[in-house]
């Protein structure tokens, strides 16, 4: 028996989940060259689980697309690290129109690695950082004015 991975989860996964966790970080991450220990760290605190149906946990740390709804999937963990690590991130940030979370969304992106989440305030939301109402002004007077770029009719 292997030893457990350093950045293993330990208290915040149930037993079941924690131990799929570990084989994914040691079956499929290390292997294939995915090192960076803040990345698999980061990696970790995700709690998969939360993201499939009942019954589909040992999918949701499978090296493939899990599909959620819609055109939506928990995109494989191996792909996503490495182009991760290739791409040299040191610091991952996000930045959305709209903060349409459900309640802990923002703590599970930072408990995931993102540092920064910004949004803009059209929903009211701790992460609101872009105020809306007076961009929306300049183009409304912008418009009245004739002078909106990229509108037919209107020179800009």
């Amino acid at each position: 028996m292997t030893a457990p991975s350093p950045n293993a989860p330990t208290n915040t996964l149930s037993p079941d989940e924690a131990m799929l966790c570990r084989a994914m970080i040691d079956t499929q991450l290390r292997p294939n060259g995915v090192t960076n220990g803040a990345l698999i760290g980061a990696i970790a605190a995700v709690r998969r689980g939360d993201f499939v149906a009942a019954g589909q946990l040992s999918a949701a740390y499978a090296d493939r697309a899990v599909p959620l709804s819609g055109a939506r999937a928990l995109s494989p963990v191996l792909t996503t690290a490495r182009l991760l690590q290739a791409a040299g991130a040191r610091s991952i940030d996000a930045a959305v129109t709209h903060a349409l979370f459900t309640p802990q969304a923002l703590d599970m992106l930072r408990a995931s690695g993102v540092g920064e989440v910004w949004s803009t305030d059209c929903i009211n939301h701790p992460s609101n950082a872009v105020a809306m109402a007076p961009l929306l002004a300049q183009a409304l007077r912008d418009i009245s004015a004739g002078s909106a770029p990229g509108r037919p009719g209107l020179s800009g």
